[in-house]
């Protein structure tokens, strides 16, 4: 059954996910021969040419279900010095096995529609099953955009979520319960990312976060790991910084989210702050000034309010 319909794409969609996975792998995975790479649902290659910028020197491939979007990006996966292949579990297979699989905006149903009946939680999980196969252990399972929660699969007790302080969303579509329920739903406004939560009881804070995946071979620990990033810009540049409020600003506290909105909204809001010197001193000292407010709001407000809020 196939995910999403949409084939579009652009290049360098996903630049602080592929930062993040670059430096997990240069700590996690094989160094001594090149990274084997697979975009599942290329497209038309753009992504293949983002993961090039990333992983110079990784053997990258691509699939898709759609063969007439393959052929249109012949030329692209020419200069990304990419593999591109029909989609299919057995190609998928054949071509295995990799160190990093990436799945972003395809294991999804956007606009929503009747997923119950055209993409159901069985589907989601017979996408996963062969990409599973296909990872080595210690692999990276990027997941982004997703109908479904990845921990509600069986796939996820053999995994361990990374956390990288770089990224503060994994995607904006609905997400819905084992049963095709919606869990929250996207709402759009003035903000980045914004999702009314329908089920508070069943979804998580790091639900919203959590979307590259580590492989843990048989008794090794599946505990979520926080991951720090090196900025790749050497702190002269744009160091982006992500929070949770109504406009990214941590002493506004639960004044500016309207009373009937505080028990359902969770508002994600990116905030670029530049850095003052080398090694992005200025922005850590946002960070350690914001997590001060933020220890001060939880003990204040949280119980009350009831809004979720981190840095």
């Amino acid at each position: 059954m196939r995910a999403q319909f949409s084939s579009a794409t652009f290049f360098n969609r996903y630049p602080h996910i592929f930062q993040a996975a670059q430096q997990i792998a240069a700590r996690d995975l094989p160094t001594d021969r090149p990274l084997r790479i697979l975009s599942f649902g290329c497209s038309i290659g753009e992504e293949i040419l983002s993961l090039r910028l990333h992983f110079p020197d990784a053997e990258i491939f691509g699939c898709d279900i759609n063969q007439t979007v393959l052929a249109s990006g012949a030329e692209i996966f020419r200069q990304a010095d990419a593999t591109a292949f029909l989609s299919t579990h057995a190609a998928i297979r054949d071509h295995g096995p990799f160190d990093i699989i990436t799945a972003m905006s395809v294991l999804c149903r956007h606009p929503v529609g009747d997923i119950a009946n055209t993409f159901p939680f069985s589907a989601f999980e017979d996408h996963l099953g062969p990409l599973d196969q296909s990872l080595s252990d210690h692999g990276l399972l990027i997941v982004y955009n997703a109908s479904y929660l990845f921990r509600g699969t069986v796939l996820a007790t053999r995994y361990r979520p990374l956390r990288a302080d770089s990224i503060g969303s994994n995607g904006f579509v609905t997400r819905h319960g084992r049963a095709s329920d919606p869990l929250a739903h996207f709402v759009y406004s003035d903000l980045d990312t914004t999702y009314r939560v329908e089920c508070p009881d069943r979804i998580r804070f790091e639900d919203f976060i959590d979307c590259i995946h580590q492989k843990c071979p048989a008794g090794h620990s599946t505990d979520p790991e926080y991951v720090k990033i090196r900025s790749s810009l050497d702190g002269q540049k744009t160091k982006e910084i992500f929070t949770w409020s109504r406009k990214g600003v941590l002493n506004g506290l639960t004044a500016e989210l309207p009373v009937d909105l505080m028990d359902t909204h969770i508002d994600m809001r990116l905030i670029e702050v530049l850095d003052a010197g080398p090694g992005g001193s200025g922005a850590q000292r946002y960070l350690e000034k914001s997590s001060s407010r933020r220890d001060i709001w939880r003990q204040g407000y949280r119980g009350r309010a009831r809004f979720l809020m981190a840095v």
